[in-house]
């Protein structure tokens, strides 16, 4: 009888600690499977509000709009196609009206090339309306920043140029109108807007190319609150 007792008890203790695993895995499902943007936040005062590995093929997601040019999710990029003008595309969601901060990996295809070129703080209709790093603008002689589609000649540089197919991880900033471009962790210019575009009619995020194929992959996008800006 003391030993059925036991068996029983074992067997309770085994059917528990299974169900309490199931329940431990069903949990673990969709945070597993959640955007990496919930809720992260570095030390700096950055928070992640968008990432994408551009997994599958096809159509953008609902998430983009093609401006001009050519756009699909081919081999986990965003490849976007302006074969003999302009390349645009933009991300409608989430709006980043504010201090805003994009990152990625990206190369050009085709020859000539130019323009590894995110936008920030603009609208809809594209760059012209915001903040435009150009890198390797300009059939890829130039690097410099871009307000209302007006050059702000003391960003101008004339190096580094881009190589066809070679990847490079760029960042482009507003963090409270101090604007920058960093490539490969080397800051290519910076500039103090001292009237920083912001607000509804400057909340889009995009990429620029022109004449050439750009292949963005891993992308992230970040946003600071405005009492944070500029620390």
């Amino acid at each position: 009888m003391k030993r059925n007792l036991a068996v029983a008890c074992l067997a309770g203790l085994v059917v528990g600690a299974l169900v309490m695993a199931a329940g431990c895995a069903e949990t673990k499902g969709p945070a597993a499977t959640a955007p990496a943007a919930a809720a992260a936040k570095a030390a700096d005062g950055w928070t992640v509000v968008y990432t994408s590995d551009f997994t599958g093929s096809g159509k953008l997601p609902a998430a983009w709009q093609a401006l001009a040019g050519e756009a699909k999710i081919e081999g986990g990029a965003l490849v976007l196609t302006a074969p003999s003008d302009e390349g645009q595309v933009v991300l409608l969601e989430p709006r980043c009206p504010g201090s805003v901060r994009l990152e990625c990996v990206a190369s050009l295809k085709g020859d000539p090339i130019s323009d590894i070129s995110p936008f920030v703080n603009a609208d809809t209709s594209g760059y012209n309306s915001g903040y435009l790093f150009q890198f390797g603008g300009k059939a890829n002689t130039i690097n410099c920043l871009c307000r209302y589609d007006d050059h702000i000649a003391a960003t101008e540089k004339d190096k580094p140029l881009i190589k066809a197919g070679q990847k490079y991880r760029v960042l482009a900033e507003n963090d409270g109108g101090r604007l920058r471009l960093v490539i490969d962790g080397q800051e290519i210019f910076q500039y103090t807007d001292p009237e920083p575009l912001k607000g509804q009619t400057h909340d889009r995020v995009g990429f620029y190319t022109y004449g050439c194929t750009l292949v963005v992959e891993k992308l992230i996008v970040s946003t600071k609150p405005a009492k944070a800006a500029g620390k």
